[in-house]
């Protein structure tokens, strides 16, 4: 399992309005990349999010994968994968952690 930032897949246009111009079009850019694998794309995304003011990352969605869970389930899951504190490698490890009953992809690797 890898941290995924699946409301940026189809839902990019949709952030254009919480999203600064200069990040939106990095990330469409990033998103554009073909020739870039997901995990790559995940890790340069995640950066590029840890820069963003707070309250800019307050307004984003909780990921897709993650939006059918119980609240507190959500809230765990967001405040890793938003969070500044930690990186790339250490959101992953702290998602994998998620009690398995809260875990959107069981089995999944």
């Amino acid at each position: 399992m890898y941290v995924e930032y699946s409301f940026l897949n189809k839902k990019l246009n949709d952030l254009k309005n919480i999203l600064p111009p200069k990040t939106f079009a990095i990330l469409a850019s990033k998103q554009k990349q073909d020739s870039t694998s997901p995990m790559v794309k995940y890790r340069q995304i995640d950066i590029v999010l840890r820069g963003l003011p707070q309250e800019t990352i307050d307004k984003l969605p909780t990921p897709q994968a993650f939006q059918k869970l119980p609240t507190s389930a959500q809230e765990q899951a967001r405040d890793i994968i938003f969070s500044k504190a930690l990186n790339y490698n250490e959101k992953d490890f702290a998602i994998e952690k998620l009690p398995v009953r809260f875990y959107p992809y069981k089995g999944h690797r």
